[in-house]
């Protein structure tokens, strides 16, 4: 296995604030996609676009493969668009998504893919990836630097300063 991808951030938002960002279907309704849908913890799957809409040759969907809480989202690819160029190569890739807490309530996030495929084959793809976890974790960093955050749990959101009236 060998590393294809190693992008990292710091975020201005407590390790919790982020933790729930990547690993809820809400937090990541909030940088990603408004249809997002993460279900079934440790087993489970991540749809990066709606399931019930998205027919589902179009769909990205990965398999939660490990929630360390607060430290490491391990996602595997488990069915990939149609569409999505080397589509074969990309079949092999494994995206870990580290976090680390670091003074004055900020957060490291770290996203590395990883991928069992020959190296030749995944060139091509690889810097697609990089260019578009790179745009992901720009837009994580983004939604939480602008406070909001989750209210009741009900997808609602409301601006950090709101709750302190």
């Amino acid at each position: 296995m060998h590393v294809c991808l190693d992008h990292q951030i710091t975020v201005d938002a407590p390790i919790e604030r982020v933790w729930h960002a990547i690993s809820t279907t809400e937090g990541l309704r909030l940088w990603y996609s408004e249809t997002a849908l993460i279900e079934g913890g440790i087993g489970g799957r991540l749809y990066w676009s709606d399931p019930s809409s998205t027919p589902k040759d179009r769909n990205l969907i990965s398999k939660v493969v490990c929630m360390d809480p607060h430290r490491l989202l391990l996602l595997k690819a488990h069915h990939l668009p149609s569409t999505m160029p080397n589509r074969r190569a990309a079949k092999g890739v494994w995206s870990a998504i580290y976090l680390s807490p670091l003074p004055q309530e900020r957060t490291l996030v770290e996203v590395r893919c990883l991928s069992t495929c020959d190296p030749r084959s995944f060139a091509a793809l690889a810097e697609s990836m990089r260019e578009s976890a790179k745009r992901s974790i720009e837009r994580l960093k983004a939604a939480l630097e602008r406070s909001q955050v989750p209210v009741d749990g009900d997808g609602d959101l409301e601006d950090e300063t709101a709750l302190e009236r």
